[in-house]
């Protein structure tokens, strides 16, 4: 694939998550009961109510609630409780510990070029070759924005 092709697609993709990331908010928590029961109990719908909605046994309706809660439901099941609540199932993965996308890849490459910079320094320091802090800095923001243009493919190896 092209660089440009991949740029483009990156780009697309920075969007799609931006965008779910508006619609979704970061103050949406899953319930301590889980999303399942949350909506069931919001409608009024009791747990054999589900169950025969969704062709199953009260037992496997159960468990089906409890393995939303451990966090080992299928998206498969997700999606079948939905469809028996006549609701939809909104799926996302956007950036937790950075306003987006950008900023994870802006850390990342950050975090890449102190390293390069980390590695050499003793070397260039027994050339008495030191970087002044200036230029240091200068060479960080080239590495930096080098790394964000290209993102190779080690980029996200630590």
């Amino acid at each position: 694939m092209s660089s440009s092709l991949k740029t483009v697609e990156r780009d697309e993709a920075r969007a799609r998550v931006l965008r779910a990331q508006q619609s979704t908010g970061a103050q949406i928590r899953v319930p301590k009961i889980g999303w399942i029961r949350t909506l069931r109990t919001a409608l009024g719908m009791s747990g054999d109510a589900l169950a025969r909605r969704m062709s199953l046994s009260r037992a496997a309706s159960v468990r089906l609630e409890a393995s939303e809660i451990s966090n080992s439901i299928t998206l498969k099941s997700l999606q079948a409780a939905a469809d028996a609540m006549n609701c939809r199932l909104v799926y996302a993965l956007v950036p937790k510990t950075a306003e987006s996308v950008d900023d994870l890849i802006d850390q990342q490459a950050e975090r890449k070029a102190r390293s390069a910079l980390a590695e050499v320094a003793p070397h260039m320091a027994l050339e008495a070759q030191s970087l002044t802090r200036s230029a240091e800095a200068a060479e960080l923001k080239r590495l930096k924005d080098d790394l964000v243009h290209r993102i190779p493919r080690d980029f996200w190896d630590d």
